[in-house]
């Protein structure tokens, strides 16, 4: 089994779609890089459970966020193959600051700037990643769900 590793790294280096280097600290002077690349997609495995955040969750979160820069706790990540990536720890937080971010460029549309994230993919909710293409409230996507 491959050693764990890690390091703390801005939220946005980490879900934006483009290429991160990742440096983490080591016993040897030589400090390589651990690569996400560009297009990378995390995946949550389906034997993850699902969404368990309440509100009162979602308002610490933000308020957290609000505050300034914050540690939001621990991703572990697994990869899968080249630019895939299993989300093992850590799912419920980056899935709602997605949907946050969703929905921020969805209301502002080109007022605020909103990267672009790296695709999302919940094993057990094959519409998820629909449901962001479409902001949660499109008629056509629903008629296309419900027919």
């Amino acid at each position: 089994m491959p050693s764990i590793i890690g390091t703390i790294i801005k939220v946005q280096n980490f879900l934006e779609n483009k290429e991160a280097n990742i440096y983490v600290p080591k016993d040897s002077s030589e400090n390589l890089p651990i690569v996400l690349e560009h297009n990378r997609k995390y995946i949550v495995p389906d034997f993850q459970r699902e969404i368990r955040w309440n509100k009162e969750n979602l308002i610490e979160l933000i308020s957290d966020i609000s505050n300034g820069e914050r540690f939001l706790g621990n991703i572990i990540l697994s990869k899968r193959t080249n630019h895939e990536y299993e989300i093992i720890d850590g799912q419920q937080r980056i899935t709602i600051l997605l949907m946050i971010l969703r929905f921020i460029k969805h209301i502002s549309g080109a007022a605020v700037p909103v990267f672009d994230t790296c695709p999302f993919n919940i094993l057990s909710f094959s519409e998820f990643s629909s449901l962001m293409k479409y902001c949660f409230g499109d008629d056509v996507l629903l008629k296309q769900i419900t027919t």
